[in-house]
């Protein structure tokens, strides 16, 4: 995602230091908050890449935007652009994975790296890598991830990082009347063999069918294409 001021498209506005102070557990407040933050946790945080300090990664922003030439800014500019990987909580040798998940974004992104901190403090552990929107000696600002770049970056990604590391590629979701009918008959199903029987876990299964249906569509061997042809107002038709 970009770092800035500006709130297009409902985005919420963040400044970089916001986000360095946040990634550095700076601000208070946020600890053992609604974000699950667990302060007992976050001295098993680790800088990978970058300062210590908030005060220094704008530091670092600030001697660096000194090589890069640019227009006046806007107040809304892209201060910074951040990527965020995650694995699940049981995943071994994360740090080595984290590693070249940052090798790679170093040679993907082609932007200078400010700072890269891996969080083990909440649920899952994941990695923020904040990079300088500045390649070539000009600001490029969110140009990097637009719709097409941030394509070919998850396939490059995949390629070369998640894909070895055994992490299959995630499946795309249903949407409108297709993901309807398809809840419907993954939940017929379920039914079928007895499932909602154990009630203690069957709601959490429910409410993750309904979320996402697809998976269980594709491992139960439901056919898609007859299911659009219950309803003439399905996509595709």
């Amino acid at each position: 995602k970009t770092i800035s001021l500006s709130r297009c498209g409902g985005k919420k506005p963040c400044n970089l230091l916001d986000a360095a102070r946040h990634n550095l557990r700076e601000i208070h407040p946020e600890r053992g908050a609604v974000n699950g933050i667990d302060p007992r946790r976050s001295r098993n945080n680790v800088v990978l890449h970058g300062p210590m300090t908030a005060a220094e990664v704008m530091e670092l922003a600030n001697q660096l935007l000194t090589q890069v030439a640019g227009l006046r800014l806007k107040r809304d500019h892209v201060q910074a652009i951040e990527f965020m990987f995650s694995v699940p909580v049981n995943f071994s040798h994360h740090r080595d994975y984290f590693q070249r998940c940052l090798s790679w974004t170093e040679q993907a992104a082609g932007l200078p790296v400010l700072s890269a901190v891996i969080h083990l403090d909440q649920n899952c552990p994941h990695m923020h890598v904040l990079l300088l929107p500045g390649k070539g000696g000009r600001r490029v600002g969110g140009s990097p991830i637009n719709r097409p770049s941030l394509h070919r970056l998850r396939g490059s990604f995949f390629d070369v990082v998640a894909g070895p590391a055994g992490f299959q590629r995630g499946t795309p979701k249903l949407h409108g009347i297709i993901k309807r009918l398809a809840t419907e008959a993954v939940i017929a199903e379920a039914y079928k063999r007895g499932l909602p029987e154990h009630r203690e876990w069957w709601p959490t299964l429910e409410g993750a069918i309904t979320a996402n249906p697809l998976p269980l569509v594709m491992q139960l061997g439901i056919d898609l294409e007859a299911l659009r042809g219950r309803d003439t107002r399905a996509p595709g038709r």
